[in-house]
C-alpha cells in the first residue's frame, strides 16, 4: 500500500439516507481503489461490504483528519475485525 497517496471521499450524500446507508457508503470507497477506510463508526453491513471489496477498516477514529492520518502512517492504528456499532444504531 502506497503511503504517499491519499484520497478523501465526500460521504455527505449518504449522511441522511434512511435505509442501507452503511452499504451505500461502503460501496463508494470500493470504486476508488481504496485499501483502507478510516471511520468513527462502521456497522455490520458496511463492514461486510468493505471487507468483501478487500478494504481494511480502522474504526473508532476521532480527532482531526491530520491526526488520524499521522497515526496511520506511524502504524498506530488497529484494523477492525468486526463492526463497532449495531445495525441502525
Amino acid at each position: 500500500m502506497a503511503r504517499d497517496k491519499l484520497t478523501v471521499v465526500d460521504n455527505s450524500e449518504n449522511l441522511n439516507t434512511f435505509k442501507a446507508a452503511g452499504i451505500q457508503a461502503a460501496v463508494m470507497p470500493g470504486g476508488t481503489g481504496a485499501g483502507v477506510l478510516m471511520t468513527a463508526y462502521c456497522g455490520p453491513n458496511a463492514y461486510k461490504t468493505l471487507r468483501a471489496a478487500g478494504i481494511k477498516v480502522v474504526s473508532d477514529v476521532s480527532g482531526t483528519v491530520k491526526d488520524a492520518l499521522e497515526a496511520f502512517v506511524e502504524g498506530n492504528v488497529a484494523f477492525a475485525d468486526s463492526a463497532n456499532v449495531e445495525a441502525h444504531w
